[in-house]
């Protein structure tokens, strides 16, 4: 009992940190499922140790040890502060760190904690301005020579351009799963069938392998060194976008090699087919999606392609 306060404060084993640690347990080790009644994704849970992490710092920066008897919006509002401004989040970062808080107060309900401030914190996003690859330029990739170091790198992303799979998914492939001329396996993610025809550089890389894919990459060497071969491909475009950071505005200008990264290939690989005319049902059905809404995020066809496609239409143009 805290004399000078007049409260009583929880027991310290039952820290809002250590509750957060034992729901992430659960999850990592399959003791909780996703309402699918799957285990929850590697990405998933390591996105929750992040978060987790972050409050750790927040309670070292502040000497303050958080409880969720004792956390107020006032709380929730210094903390989401102070995270924006000392990480230096875009918006959409930390709409997904608001929205794992909420979750892990929504989950530590059954745990005998019930507190409904985070459910009353707002909702924060902002359109992330992510580019795609055409064609073309997945080609420049390919062709270009490398180092045998970066080889690999090269392959799998080519490969990943060309498929659409996520990270979860394109570690996992091997040989069993080609069947003919197409790859057969189930989406980790969603549990969706997904059946994808080989490109014909995808059967290039194939051979070269005698039927195998190459050896795993980690997606933290893809990141570190297809940058490097997008430049030395010559994909030195500059792009311009704005982002908030740290709740300030602000101007980017970027090459576009900088901008590549192993979730471009995904992206790629479903904006390509909208593209070439292919169905949204069709290129759902290739890339393990269920949600048209989902499908649309990944479409990143620019309002400049857009212009030039209609342009060219009987609307615009003046009658012969």
């Amino acid at each position: 009992f805290d004399i000078a306060m007049g409260i009583i404060e929880p027991p310290r084993e039952r820290t809002m940190v250590n509750v957060i640690e034992e729901i992430i347990c659960d999850r990592e080790q399959g003791r909780e499922l996703t309402k699918q009644g799957k285990v929850f994704s590697r990405g998933s849970t390591k996105n929750y140790r992040q978060t987790l992490v972050k409050l750790e710092e927040y309670q070292e920066s502040h000497k303050t040890t958080l409880y969720f008897e004792t956390f107020t919006m006032d709380t929730a509002n210094h903390l989401i502060s102070y995270l924006n401004v000392k990480h230096q989040m875009s918006l959409s970062t930390l709409g997904r760190t608001i929205k794992e808080l909420k979750t892990f107060f929504n989950v530590a309900k059954g745990k005998g904690f019930e507190n409904l401030t985070m459910a009353k914190v707002p909702n924060v996003k902002e359109d992330a301005f992510d580019i795609y690859l055409t064609e073309e330029k997945i080609l420049k990739i390919y062709r270009v020579e490398t180092t045998e170091a970066k080889e690999k790198v090269k392959e799998w992303f080519v490969i990943d351009c060309f498929t659409g799979l996520r990270i979860s998914d394109l570690t996992t492939l091997t040989k069993d799963m080609i069947h003919k001329d197409v790859i057969k396996l189930s989406n980790e993610k969603t549990g969706a069938k997904v059946v994808i025809p080989l490109h014909w550089t995808v059967k290039e890389i194939l051979k070269k392998y005698k039927g195998h894919f190459p050896p795993v990459i980690s997606d933290q060497k893809m990141n570190d060194y297809i940058k490097e071969i997008a430049e030395d491909a010559g994909l030195k475009e500059k792009q311009f976008y704005t982002m908030t950071i740290g709740g300030k505005t602000m101007d980017f200008k970027p090459y576009e090699y900088e901008m590549i990264s192993n979730h471009t290939a995904r992206r790629s690989f479903i904006t390509n087919l909208l593209k070439a005319g292919f169905s949204e049902s069709e290129v759902m059905k290739l890339a393990g999606i269920k949600d048209p809404k989902t499908l649309q995020k990944y479409n990143k066809v620019t309002h400049e392609e857009v212009a030039a496609k209609v342009a060219t239409s009987p609307y615009f143009t003046k009658p012969s």
